[in-house]
This record gives C-alpha cells, structure tokens and sequence, in this order.
C-alpha cells in the first residue's frame, strides 16, 4: 500500500521530528510560493528580474492593501484604513508588524483570499489530502490526475525561526485541517534546502492514498471542509456526470 510507503520515507526523513509541518501541493510547482507571489510572478513581467529585498517590498506593500481592503468589509473608515495600511507598513522587521494585523491576514487566507502565507498542517494526513485535491472533489470514475504530487515537510526549529509561523485556530477551517501558516522571510516563496524538503506523491498513486484517509484516517472533504462552503468547494462529487446519467439510462 502506496499510504504505508510514503509515510515510510517521511519518516525516514534526516530531520524527523514531532514538530515538522506538512505541506499537501497537488503538483510539483517551480516554487513553494505564496497566492501574493503567483499573483504578482503572473502579473509583472519582470518579476524574475528583481532581487528577493524587492520581492519582500512588493510582498509587504500587497500585505498592507490586503489588511486595509479588508477594513472596508469590516466597516472601518477610510481615516481607519490608511492607519491600518500606514501601521502594517512602519514595521521594520515581521515580528514588529501588528499581531491584529497578521490575524487579519490569517482569516483572509483560511477564507480562500490571496495572501503572503503559505499553508502547512501539524497532520500529516491532511498534507496527503491537498497533495491529492486535484482529484479529492471529482466523482470517483475521474479519479485521474494528470500531475504528480509533492509532500513540502518543514521543521522550524532555528531561532529565531528560517521562516515564521503563525497559527489562527478560530480562523475558518483552521482547526479541521490544523492549519499553520508560514510566512516566507522574504522574497514569497520558500527554497528547498536542509529544512525544506519534498517527497513526490505520483498521480498514479493519488486514488488510492485518497481512498485510505476516507477509511482509516477520516481525511475527506466533508471533513476537511464541514460546512456549507466545503459543499461548494465539492459539489463535483454530488451530482453524476453525464457520462454516468447515459450508462444508467442506455
């Protein structure tokens, strides 16, 4: 069974430790990149032309108008709105930015908003769920992927820390998927190197790992999204296919 495998090799990690996180992304990506850094690597054609101190500039500014934006869903002035921006932005360093402002952010993500966090889970179950979502919320006569996956596992055990972590577990699904955020220290994305690891989960293989956390793990997405938006997320798996109303009816 491809499930025992895998978590062999993770274990069989040089660094396995009871504090690493895990990172579920349904295909090998260039970068393990936040949503504000694809964004803007779409957006900009120079984008691979600027250093990692501009990146973290251009990061920081999105980050300021995200906490702003925010305030006018939340009914704030526009006098509270450039305060929130103006604050986010004097901070020198992260750990001086507003901790108000970070669980602003963190609610924007966990509601499926663009952000400078990039997802990991303390479980390791729901990693292998997101490495497989490209197919998690197909009926399951699709369940082929055309991608292979990866598991990022990251062990933030440097101080202070390679790059920070913060945890929201009021925030959306947060403490169905125990989710933590890691923000990159600059630049929006994070490089593979002793602490950041990848071990790839093969499209062949995403059926079955998915079919093992429904029945041994209770990994699914009604689990990992108990509410109405998790149906929305899902409504692929709820009604047949055409092809599958045809062979019922031919």
């Amino acid at each position: 069974m491809f499930y025992n495998e895998l978590i062999k090799q993770i274990d069989s990690m040089p660094y396995t430790h009871r504090r690493m996180l895990f990172r579920g992304e349904p295909q090998k990506f260039e970068h393990v990149s936040s949503g504000f850094y694809r964004m803007r690597e779409k957006a900009d054609p120079r984008w691979a032309e600027y250093s990692a101190q501009e990146r973290e500039e251009d990061m920081k500014m999105c980050e300021g108008h995200a906490v702003s934006g925010a305030g006018v869903f939340e009914g704030v002035d526009a006098e509270r709105q450039y305060e929130l921006f103006a604050t986010f932005m004097e901070g020198n360093s992260l750990e001086q930015v507003p901790e108000k402002s970070w669980e602003t952010l963190g609610k924007i993500r966990q509601a499926g908003g663009k952000t400078n966090f990039i997802d990991f889970s303390r479980d390791v179950n729901i990693a292998i769920y997101f490495a497989c979502s490209d197919i998690a919320g197909l009926p399951i006569s699709h369940g082929k992927s055309r991608h292979d996956g990866r598991i990022v596992i990251y062990r933030p055990l440097t101080i202070p820390k390679k790059h920070p972590i913060m945890e929201f577990p009021h925030a959306g699904y947060s403490k169905y998927q125990s989710s933590v955020f890691v923000r990159p220290r600059e630049g929006g994305s994070i490089p593979l190197d002793e602490d950041v690891l990848a071990i790839p989960v093969p499209k062949e293989e995403k059926l079955s790992l998915l079919n093992h956390l429904d029945v041994y793990c209770n990994v699914r997405p009604s689990t990992v999204y108990p509410d109405l938006g998790g149906y929305v997320r899902n409504e692929g798996m709820i009604f047949p296919t055409k092809e599958e109303i045809n062979a019922k009816y031919k």
